[in-house]
């Protein structure tokens, strides 16, 4: 609710291709992520797809690191340990 006080989101303009790049994004990557994490439970089981959402945030850091050449702090390297 602050958001939409402070922000006023609503009065954003967005172009055609803003649009389509949401609906891509929120369709198709949204739907084949869904999709290969309900064939990991039905082959793997639930504990091991559980785990894997553990992963997901460092891989994040890592390429970012790699890829992006952020900074890694101490932080982040608690976070990883966590």
């Amino acid at each position: 609710p602050m958001a939409f006080i402070l922000d006023q989101p609503l009065r954003l303009s967005i172009n055609g291709i803003q649009v389509v790049s949401i609906v891509i994004l929120g369709i198709f990557h949204a739907g084949i992520v869904y999709m290969l994490y309900n064939l990991l439970i039905k082959s793997e089981g639930a504990l091991l797809a559980s785990f894997s959402n553990y992963i997901v945030p460092v891989v994040g850091v890592l390429l970012g690191y790699l890829i992006l050449k952020e900074m890694l702090l101490i932080k982040h390297f608690i976070g990883i340990c966590i």
